[in-house]
């Protein structure tokens, strides 16, 4: 009996080290989307990227897959900063890093397929003809089996809204976008509040959504919906883009 106690003690004893050091290994990555977007603002500032390198290479340095997607993610804003700093070889060399190495992560979750996704989306820029036809399919591959996995991921469902809005009508683009967008708003950000795990994606959908409708010529809807995200998203500068238009 009192081998028992004692086997079992220890079995607990062992279970909270490893909990504990778990916790600490993910305490490093605390509001880690936030410190990315927030080095990603600032190198255009300063006019180069060696915050985001900073984290970068922290990041490197953990080598777990929660710090393999936070490092994608930095990469995916890494190769935005050279594509909006006029180095389009440059973002496409390190979105194209981001995505092999993230594709390469087993097993994927939902978290994990959505961002693969939204780089593999972000990346169609970079191809023509075939090539991009093929990478639209793989971005809808992608999306849809993350919210097969999760259909509460507000990412799966953005990252779909968003291959649809930029899809040409002519190949069937267009005709899925607000179902999608509707989904991904009605949904919170996170099921559980976690300072390391992803969040994004809401402003981005009611940004997508506001552009539809007024794209589509439905003001009224456009509106609601941007008075709706202004509420939840004061400061977003993509969605205080269109406050002139609905400032009366």
């Amino acid at each position: 009996m009192k081998t028992k106690v004692i086997l079992a003690l220890s079995l607990v004893l062992s279970l909270q080290s490893e909990i504990f050091s778990q916790n600490g290994k993910d305490s490093k990555l605390f509001f880690i989307q936030d410190s990315i977007y927030s080095e990603f603002l600032k190198s255009f500032e300063k006019r180069n990227i060696k915050g985001l390198e900073v984290i970068e290479n922290s990041l490197i340095s953990m080598s777990s897959p929660l710090s393999q997607y936070w490092l994608a993610y930095a990469r995916y804003y890494k190769s935005i900063y050279f594509l909006k700093m006029g180095n389009k070889e440059q973002s496409k060399k390190i979105v194209q890093d981001a995505i092999d190495a993230l594709d390469k992560l087993n097993p994927k979750g939902s978290e994990e397929l959505a961002l693969l996704a939204l780089m593999q989306s972000y990346s169609i820029q970079f191809s023509s003809g075939m090539g991009a036809g093929i990478m639209s399919a793989r971005v809808k591959e992608n999306a849809n089996q993350s919210v097969i996995l999760d259909s509460n991921n507000i990412r799966g469902w953005y990252v779909l809204a968003n291959n649809d809005y930029y899809t040409p009508k002519q190949f069937g683009g267009g005709k899925k976008v607000e179902e999608y967008l509707l989904k991904a708003i009605s949904l919170p950000e996170q099921k559980i509040k976690n300072p390391v795990m992803p969040s994004w994606g809401k402003n981005d959908a009611y940004y997508l959504l506001i552009s539809f409708y007024i794209d589509n010529g439905d003001l009224k809807k456009a509106k609601k919906i941007f008075t709706e995200a202004k509420k939840l998203y004061p400061d977003d500068y993509m969605i205080n883009q269109y406050a002139e238009k609905f400032k009366n």
